[in-house]
């Protein structure tokens, strides 16, 4: 039994571990990819608008996701005010809650393991990954966790207070992502119910009381959504459901091996201590018949299983099953430590490996992102693995020197060291070439309407955001008529010259194609005129005059 001085202090380190690992750094590079600057900027909207029911995107409806994480961000802008890291704060928020929760469980009912369930789980590439980034993933795979975390309880107490705390999480997760929170948790639990021959706990899990606070918490947003936007059910589960997961609707296919890879990297750095976890889970199961083993197993393996079979997929699906195997390695750890067992020097190396692997790859990261097709000369190819080498028998070298007890130390050490690289050294960088935010500040100074044309979806969404306006887009046919400012691909002038040449051929009437000058004789800058570019991200800035027609 820990002493409060021995619990206050154990908390003070987790507090310290979530600040640096969520929240340190969350402004020191703008928005990434097309989901951040796309998810701010509908939080932003709705806040503006004062409207808690209809996701917008500038001004259209955008049912795509439910609206559980545009309310946190709503009122993070409404406590610091509009911007990129306090689009972010929800999932930093929701990553430390996720912490508490596992820590607050494994002190309850696995005495003793909790630094280590707590450690493991924030320090895994994928949760501080997806704890420093605005998505919908975040907060599904946080009340998923609780939601079987509680149900645990229920099962092992039979306290049905813990039934109405899973009930409320699964809610919670319903409006953060929909009906796939029911999907991934009934699986697991039918799952866990059929491998016991208990189905009887399915009935008592199945509780009046608590199906009635779900339905209290999760359906009025729902109802009134569908009120307000008929199209919602066809829209939002049919075609962001349905036709998500059977078909390849949004272009997101890979193999039906895509999340075994996705899981290995996102355990890292304790992608090998997540395995033998597992392994052993699965003998004492085998061999004991341990409920707890089961439950784990079964929840970090069947989302898997279950998004394999999916058409579209991304890395944020399996989310929900990491903190299962982060458990698992937590608890191999400590069952190690426990017992004074002897790790195998291969488990060991490995382990080392894992490590090292982190460590290369954050130095790798900043060439990939300067040059589309980076050149890897023998100087840079040494150094990083000169780098990796000194992580590796760092890590393993002490652990085989002082024993498993320096496990947790010995890994968090070079990952802390790669995470603050990132934060404060490399995020410039990041910031110059994947963020739209330096683009926005370059250009600031530009008042006319925007589009874009073969730049990222990424680019178009996050001036989106930095600028608060719609980007037209040539390539779905919105070229303002009036007179604008235009982003092209690096190279693309050519073929831009002949885009608007052809449409304003298209767009001169038959009847008075007489008087129009001719295609041919139109003279340089007449329909565009380069004003510059952004280097860093291969975009070339042009004037666009309002549309000219010619024969």
């Amino acid at each position: 039994m820990l002493s409060r001085r021995d619990e206050f202090r154990q908390l003070l380190v987790l507090a310290v571990l979530c600040i640096f690992l969520f929240f340190f750094g969350l402004a020191n590079f703008g928005l990434v990819g097309a989901d951040e600057p796309r998810y701010a900027q509908i939080g932003r909207e709705m806040f503006t608008r004062s409207d808690w029911v209809t996701p917008r995107l500038h001004g259209e409806v955008w049912l795509e996701k439910p609206v559980l994480y545009y309310w946190l961000e709503m009122v993070s802008y409404k406590l610091f005010g509009v911007s990129d890291w306090a689009a972010r704060l929800p999932a930093a928020v929701l990553g430390a809650i996720l912490i508490a929760a596992i820590y607050f469980f494994a002190r309850r009912f696995r005495a003793g393991s909790q630094m280590e369930a707590a450690m493991i789980t924030a320090s895994s590439v994928a949760i501080f990954g997806f704890a420093r980034g605005v998505s919908t993933d975040m907060p599904l795979a946080v009340f998923c966790v609780l939601a079987l975390l509680a149900w645990w309880a229920f099962f092992e107490t039979q306290q049905r207070i813990w039934l109405v705390g899973c009930y409320v999480s699964l809610a919670l997760a319903t409006l953060a992502k929909g009906p796939i929170a029911l999907v991934l948790a009934g699986l697991v639990l039918g799952a866990v119910a059929a491998l016991l021959r208990d189905y009887k706990i399915l009935l008592r899990t199945l509780w009046l009381p608590g199906i009635a606070v779900f339905c209290a918490v999760a359906l009025p947003w729902y109802v009134l959504v569908q009120l307000r936007n008929p199209q919602f059910f066809s829209e939002f589960i049919l075609r962001h459901n349905l036709a998500r997961f059977s078909t390849d609707l949004f272009r997101h296919s890979r193999p039906f091996w895509y999340f075994v890879p996705v899981l290995l990297v996102g355990l890292l750095p304790w992608t090998t201590l997540s395995v033998a976890g597992a392994v052993k889970a699965f003998r004492t199961w085998r061999i004991e018949r341990q409920p707890y083993s089961l439950f784990l197993l079964l929840w970090g393996v069947i989302p898997v299983i279950f998004f394999s079979l999916s058409e579209s997929k991304l890395p944020g699906y399996i989310l929900p099953a990491i903190p299962a195997w982060t458990l698992l390695a937590a608890d191999y750890l400590h069952t190690s430590l426990r017992e004074q067992k002897k790790n195998p020097g291969a488990l060991i190396a490995t382990h080392g490996l894992a490590s090292a692997i982190v460590v290369a790859a954050v130095v790798l990261a900043p060439r990939f992102m300067l040059e589309r097709h980076p050149h890897f000369g023998l100087s840079l190819l040494l150094g990083v693995l000169a780098v990796a080498a000194a992580t590796f028998l760092f890590v393993a070298g002490i652990i085989l020197w002082r024993g498993t007890g320096m496990v947790r130390f010995v890994t968090l050490i070079p990952l802390l060291v790669s995470v603050a690289y990132v934060v404060r050294l490399a995020a410039p960088l990041i910031d110059l070439t994947q963020s739209a935010r330096p683009v926005a500040k370059n250009i600031e100074q530009v008042n006319s309407p925007m589009a874009a044309f073969k730049v990222p979806r990424a680019l178009e969404y996050g001036l989106g955001f930095y600028r608060d306006q719609r980007i037209a887009r040539y390539e779905r046919g919105e070229v303002p008529e009036q007179g604008h400012f235009l982003l092209a691909a690096e190279g693309t002038q050519k073929e831009l010259e002949s885009f608007l040449l052809q449409r304003a051929r298209q767009l001169s009437r038959p009847g008075s194609q007489e008087n129009l000058p001719t295609c041919d004789s139109l003279a340089d800058g007449e329909l565009l005129r380069p004003v510059g570019a952004f280097p860093a991200q291969r975009i070339e800035y042009y004037r666009i005059k309002k549309t000219v027609l010619c024969r």
